[in-house]
């Protein structure tokens, strides 16, 4: 499955979790985001999940703790809007507010992590991968594939603007390399951006703060940002 959320992704399951709905204080894209991992959390009922890139925390922690085996992994990345000591105190906030997940310290892809091989039926990332550079998407799904049971899942949402979506096609070609194959087959990653449909972040949101770390005159409009859903399998 490869597709362009729309804001029905997110209507019917935050019904059922209102979490869900308080997540869309953090933009539109991380709420469709985590109301598809969700989906798929519950269609395929796992017992052992990892999140990796959970940032400032998860819903999928207050959903899913203690219900199933939940993994959570992380690290400073050097970026203008987030400081090592801004992540160091979230992180130990995030870890004494969630006893149930295990936190381990660590990038997915960047050989810096104590998690164990073919451990998990699920691995998953909400607005992460957009801020990986194409160069680093490989070895992000080779260790998501090296992480995964086999038949396990592979499930993700990719924040893009249209001038982004070859990023977006060079990492639905890398999974295929790597043995994750796609639930629908013969879906194409070209993006079909249709303005009455496609869910698109607030333009205000976007100024206001994901480039909050510039001053009010050096923010320029990037252009509308959507996000890509994703789920492959991994071979039997």
């Amino acid at each position: 499955m490869f597709e362009l959320a729309t804001i029905a992704h997110w209507w019917d399951v935050s019904r059922r979790h209102p979490v869900l709905r308080a997540e869309h204080a953090r933009g539109v894209l991380k709420a469709l985001g985590y109301a598809h991992v969700v989906t798929q959390i519950e269609s395929a009922a796992p017992a052992g999940v990892l999140e990796f890139g959970h940032g400032y925390g998860s819903p999928l922690f207050e959903l899913f703790a203690g219900h199933l085996e939940l993994w959570a992994v992380d690290d400073y990345v050097d970026v203008p809007y987030w400081t090592r000591e801004q992540f160091q105190a979230n992180r130990e906030r995030v870890v004494a507010s969630h006893p149930g997940v295990r936190f381990v310290d660590g990038l997915l892809g960047a050989g810096r992590n104590a998690l164990p091989p073919s451990s998990f039926d699920l691995v998953c990332s909400v607005s992460v991968l957009e801020e990986v550079t194409p160069t680093v998407i490989d070895d992000v799904v080779a260790d998501a594939a090296r992480l995964l049971r086999p038949g396990g899942l592979f499930v993700n949402s990719m924040d893009c603007t249209t001038t982004f979506t070859t990023r977006v096609e060079h990492f639905f070609r890398r999974q295929e390399v790597h043995g994750l194959s796609w639930l629908k087959r013969g879906v194409s990653p070209i993006l079909r951006w249709d303005i009455h449909n496609t869910a698109f972040e607030d333009p205000c949101f976007v100024m206001k703060y994901y480039m909050g770390y510039q001053p009010d005159e050096g923010r320029v409009w990037p252009g509308n940002f959507a996000t890509v859903l994703s789920v492959s399998r991994k071979a039997r």
